[in-house]
């Protein structure tokens, strides 16, 4: 079993220094890591990079790619592997994260994509996040991230995954538009556990910001309205209208949003813990307007 390994990197040098010694920790490495580093060159600040051997490619964008179109320079570099997995420069594998799910893909043929649980860090107090069950994950994938962050997801590498690439014009959600895309091509099996640590923390994430996933919701639903379903189109309208309502202008256009995107969700009435969620957070969001 071979595999690659696609990382992103932005100005985090030292949590890069983690996340690359979880990657050589693992019990089954890698044959390829391909690292795209979002900056100019910069020989002194990843001077720490040359102690690595040749599995390690680095690419330095000269800056402003951003994370899709990062991730999508590594997808480019990929050789003849049986795998790929994804890695954000900010968490961390525990060491038996990529064998174990390259052995369950292995035992499953007709599935393409695999995820875990993982551990939320913050002020040291650890979480075990879990983001839904198997069934949730291929029942409602193409309504919402049961799957979790990309260090969670693989997949297996062949001639119709090789083709797959993130859409460039989103800032956030790009791991759920690119796993409605990774659905269309077979099931994605889930690995009890959690094996791999998030580590909660105050620099920048892209993800950042109710506003701006509301923004990227209606990108998305723009993009791929026609091969959704009536509830699912529904549904995602939903989206968009509740997470942009704290945000519109004035607060009686504000209620209406909130108004309209909670009978739109009634109307499609798919995963009802996650509509819940939703909805609660997104009054919240309308009472504190923000």
């Amino acid at each position: 079993m071979s595999y690659a390994v696609i990382i992103p990197s932005y100005n985090r040098p030292e949590m890069l220094k983690r996340a690359l010694a979880s990657v050589y920790a693992q019990t089954v490495r890698p044959s390829q890591i391909c690292l795209t580093i979002d900056e100019p060159e910069d020989g002194e600040k990843y001077a720490f990079l040359d102690r690595y051997d040749d599995a390690l490619q680095v690419t330095y964008t000269g800056g402003g790619y951003g994370g899709a179109k990062a991730r999508n320079v590594g997808l480019d570099q990929v050789d003849d592997v049986d795998y790929v997995f994804f890695l954000d420069d900010d968490d961390e594998w525990l060491p038996e994260k990529s064998e174990k799910q390259m052995e369950l893909l292995e035992t499953t043929p007709d599935a393409v994509g695999v995820t875990c649980h993982y551990n939320r860090i913050q002020h040291g107090v650890t979480h075990v996040v879990k983001k839904g069950s198997e069934r949730e994950i291929n029942q409602h994938i193409r309504i919402w991230n049961f799957i979790g962050g990309f260090s969670c997801f693989g997949m297996r590498w062949n001639r119709a995954t090789a083709r797959l690439r993130l859409n460039r014009e989103l800032s956030s959600c790009q791991d759920f538009d690119f796993y409605v895309e990774v659905s269309r091509l077979g099931s994605v099996r889930l690995l009890e556990g959690a094996y791999v640590n998030y580590y909660a923390h105050d620099q920048l994430r892209i993800s950042d910001g109710r506003s701006k996933k509301g923004e990227n919701f209606a990108l998305i639903l723009q993009h791929r309205r026609a091969k959704l379903s009536f509830r699912e189109a529904v549904f995602s309208s939903a989206k968009v209208r509740l997470f942009s309502a704290p945000y519109t202008d004035t607060l009686r256009a504000a209620a209406y949003q909130f108004i309209l995107g909670s009978a739109q969700l009634v109307l499609a009435f798919k995963a009802p813990r996650v509509s819940q969620s939703i909805w609660l957070g997104c009054l919240r969001g309308l009472i504190h307007r923000k």
